[in-house]
């Protein structure tokens, strides 16, 4: 896992990048509900970390966004300032 902090226009930028999977396009928006887990995954949970931590977010001011590695494998998720 790879952590970043920075800033955009002003506003903090904290990207946490991994080396699992990714998900397919077509379940990116589902992955902030709750109990989602990818179908055929192997990977252990119960669906709920990424719910929980975006509700954590939103109670803060802050949003997080979740994207595919360019070019590799897993994801980036993105918190930022409001």
């Amino acid at each position: 896992v790879d952590v970043r902090i920075g800033s955009a226009q002003g506003r903090l930028l904290i990207e946490v990048e991994d080396a699992g999977p990714g998900i397919p396009p077509e379940l990116q928006g589902r992955v902030f509900d709750r109990f989602f887990r990818v179908p055929g995954s192997d990977a252990g949970g119960s669906g709920l970390g990424l719910a929980i931590a975006q509700a954590a977010a939103k109670r803060c001011g802050l949003r997080i966004t979740l994207r595919n590695r360019d070019g590799r494998s897993g994801l980036v998720a993105r918190v930022e300032t409001l």
